[in-house]
């Protein structure tokens, strides 16, 4: 406690890993958010007054005395600093409105499948797009999630990028399956969540300003949510958001692409099956149990051989595990067929274009 007491706003690293246990990681969440909050609150205030609190807090006593003798004095300089203040600040205000940092956020993108084809009488169209929205933002609210945007069915939301939430990329899972599983308009949905760093911040000129991600991500994102949606899956996860979201649900591979001209790197989709049930009072059993029982357990090891090239290996795996007729299931043993006579066929996606085609 002795040294959160003297813990300077400066010093904090917003950008820590969090703790994998879920009660240390809410612990820190909020801390995180209550340094944040301050440190917001200072970026709004004129560097002179920071300056004259800093200084009126070093010489504390002195001030106090100075401020007893002299009543009127005290008066008449807190009216200027007042107007000075107002100034300042206008002037920060029409010159700097803007900003632009780098951050860690999710993504999560949501689609109606087949949307057009589902409402056959065009002047119900903005009805039906009311009752989603409002369906929607209910479940985004309930995740601490920030809707950004919509463009017909389709709605864009962000974690983490226009206020602190921990444990994000769970979060964005969670609202996803909320969504899904909501039948109260009869309706299926597509969802895409991504996560990693991308540069945001409140942008435009004097006509038009807009909290904006610009990066790869708030791309990759719509991307993740068709290739998804066009393979069967009905959430689709990246492999940067994996890795906090196979805590909480069963993930299986979907597909792997590399973009060549943009990233070196191969690019791992998963799709998200169902939730694992982890009691707060025995996660730690409860997470070993959940291991042993994935259902996904043998396909995920033979996609890891299929990658590698090593077909007979694969099938190995696969036969191995309980049969599944989804579309998912399909294609994978469709390509693993392939791929005997053309071994090109476990190599990535090198372009957006062969992804989606």
């Amino acid at each position: 406690m002795a040294m959160v007491a003297v813990m300077k706003l400066e010093h904090v690293d917003r950008e820590q890993q969090l703790s994998s246990l879920e009660e240390v990681r809410l612990m820190q969440g909020s801390f995180l958010q209550m340094m944040t909050n301050l440190i917001e609150y200072r970026n709004y205030m004129p560097a002179s007054v920071l300056q004259d609190e800093d200084s009126e807090s070093d010489e504390d006593s002195k001030t106090e005395s100075r401020k007893k003798s002299s009543n009127a004095s005290s008066a008449v300089s807190q009216s200027m600093r007042s107007q000075s203040t107002r100034r300042v600040a206008a002037k920060q205000t029409a010159i700097s409105g803007t900003e632009a940092r780098q951050k860690r956020v999710t993504l999560l993108v949501c689609n109606v499948v087949k949307f057009l084809d589902s409402v056959k009488d065009v002047s119900a169209i903005p009805d039906n797009i009311s009752r989603y929205l409002t369906m929607t933002l209910l479940h985004i609210k309930s995740t601490k999630g920030i809707p950004d945007s919509f463009s017909g069915d389709r709605l864009y939301v962000s974690w983490n990028g226009v206020r602190p939430c921990s444990s994000h990329k769970s979060a964005a899972y969670l609202c996803a399956t909320h969504i899904t599983k909501d039948t109260s308009l009869g309706r299926q949905y597509s969802v895409g969540i991504v996560s990693g760093d991308i540069k945001c911040g409140n942008m435009g000129c004097d006509g038009m300003k807009k909290f904006t991600f610009i990066g790869s991500l708030s791309s990759w994102i719509h991307i993740v949510e068709r290739v998804g949606r066009g393979l069967g899956s009905t959430i689709t996860i990246d492999q940067a958001a994996s890795d906090e979201i196979v805590n909480i649900a069963y993930v299986r591979f979907l597909q792997h692409v590399t973009f060549r001209k943009h990233s070196p790197k191969v690019l791992i989709l998963h799709q998200t099956m169902k939730s694992k049930d982890v009691a707060e009072e025995e996660w730690m059993y409860q997470l070993e149990e959940g291991a042993n029982n994935d259902p996904n357990k043998h396909y995920n090891a033979s996609y890891v051989h299929f990658m590698a090239g090593e077909i007979a290996a694969a099938k190995e795996e696969l036969g191995k595990g309980n049969d599944d007729d989804s579309i998912v299931m399909k294609n994978y043993r469709e390509k693993l067929n392939r791929a005997v006579s053309d071994p090109s066929v476990c190599e990535p996606y090198g372009s957006v274009e062969a992804l989606l085609s």
